[in-house]
């Protein structure tokens, strides 16, 4: 045998090698939402066909509605945990969970944020698995879906992931989903969810890698879907130059009473109550407050939720402002009007989460903002400083001083004129 030959031998069996560890690496994890056995309820099926690979799934459902935990393998509850071992070569787990969910207001005797009813649902995914701590090979990591069954009359489902071509879909399924978060070694399908007869307006917004843009509500639901589509596509090149980095899908759903007459993010989806204005009166709009919330990714360490609220208020009405929708006039009374509500709440670290201490913090980052152009020339701003953040994913007061010190240092004097320590 020649020494080439050995050679292309060796390189052979070491590529073989290779895809078989790659292999041993993903296994598959499907995620199965029956949305027509039980009115008002998704079963849930949880299916491993490779299960060997996972050792453990230990469930938190302390705050959890889900209920009747089954599964031919071990089963154990634990107070508030329920601790599954699939052991098997192809394991299954199923339960139920209701899709109605109550949510405290002001502004309402009932109201849900969560709901269900004879044309539609609206949830959120999260809801519907409860978290849990997996245990698993080393280095394995869940290629994981996720499969919808709809009532007969419910011809659509919507999801902030990417949707899956149906002619991959397994029999009896109504459509499906490729839950792809790079950051997780095992997904869960979490975001707003929406199903039943809706009506959807989709585009494709973006310069460089594009995002996909859908906004769902229910037909029977009174929502401006196109307001909101075209507002977007106005502010999106500001989106991009401020954050950069944008993401791949965005769901944006909506629905009226009886749900909560708010805005809530959720990762990859955010819901607006149907009432709600795309701008408000004084000049900020709930919907690019939740929109911030979601293309940042932004999360704080205890204390210091006033940064995340904050970051998200300021770029609610600077964003219009930069695009053209507010004149400076106008922003300029914001600023006054944000000021006369937030009061005395100068410690925002001590102060409870409140309407005042989101205006504070917003015309806090609005002063940064000013002060880092103005010590830069004009070639930074907060959005260097946000971008910074974004990276970190959780962050602290530390964190964002940090951050400013890299950007503008004379800038820290802000956080004495405000008191923040």
């Amino acid at each position: 045998m020649t020494t080439f030959i050995r050679r292309i031998m060796i390189f052979c069996a070491s590529l073989l090698f290779c895809i078989k560890v790659m292999a041993n690496t993903q296994y598959p994890v499907n995620y199965y939402f029956d949305m027509a056995a039980r009115p008002g309820e998704v079963v849930v099926s949880l299916a491993l066909p490779e299960a060997e690979a996972v050792k453990l799934l230990d469930f938190n459902l302390a705050h959890s509605q889900c209920v009747d935990f089954a599964s031919e393998q071990s089963l154990e509850r634990d107070g508030d945990r329920l601790l599954w071992r699939p052991g098997a070569k192809a394991a299954k787990l199923t339960f139920r969970c209701p899709i109605k969910h109550p949510r405290a207001s002001r502004l309402a005797a009932k109201a849900y944020d969560a709901w269900w009813e004879e044309s539609y649902a609206l949830f959120r995914g999260d809801d519907m698995v409860p978290p849990a701590r997996v245990v698993a090979r080393k280095g394995a990591v869940a290629q994981s879906k996720l499969y919808f069954t709809l009532p007969e009359a419910w011809p659509h489902v919507n999801t902030g992931w990417q949707a899956i071509a149906a002619k991959e879909l397994p029999k009896g399924v109504s459509e499906g989903f490729l839950l792809d978060n790079p950051e997780r070694r095992f997904s869960r399908p979490t975001g707003w969810m929406i199903a039943g007869e809706l009506g959807t307006r989709r585009d494709s917004l973006g310069t460089g890698s594009h995002t996909q843009l859908a906004v769902s509500a229910p037909v029977v639901a009174d929502y401006s879907r196109m307001d909101a589509l075209v507002l977007l596509n106005m502010l999106w090149p500001q989106l991009e130059r401020a954050f950069q980095k944008l993401p791949a899908k965005i769901l944006i759903v909506s629905s009226g009473s009886p749900l909560w007459r708010g805005g809530l993010s959720a990762g990859n989806s955010l819901y607006l109550h149907s009432d709600r204005p795309m701008v408000s009166e004084n000049g900020s709009s709930t919907l690019i407050h939740e929109l911030t919330h979601v293309i940042t990714g932004i999360h704080a360490t205890k204390k210091d939720d006033w940064i995340v609220e904050g970051i998200a208020e300021f770029y609610s009405s600077n964003l219009l402002l930069r695009a053209g929708g507010l004149t400076p006039a106008r922003y300029d009374k914001l600023l006054v009007s944000q000021a006369r509500r937030a009061g005395s709440h100068k410690d925002f670290r001590k102060a409870k989460k409140s309407s005042a201490v989101k205006a504070g913090a917003a015309n806090f980052f609005d002063a940064l903002d000013k002060s880092i152009r103005q010590r830069t020339s004009g070639k930074a701003s907060v959005d260097d400083v946000v971008q910074v953040l974004m990276k970190k994913g959780r962050v602290s007061l530390a964190d964002l001083k940090s951050a400013v010190e890299g950007v503008a240092p004379e800038s820290l004097a802000v956080f004495d004129t405000y008191k923040i320590d």
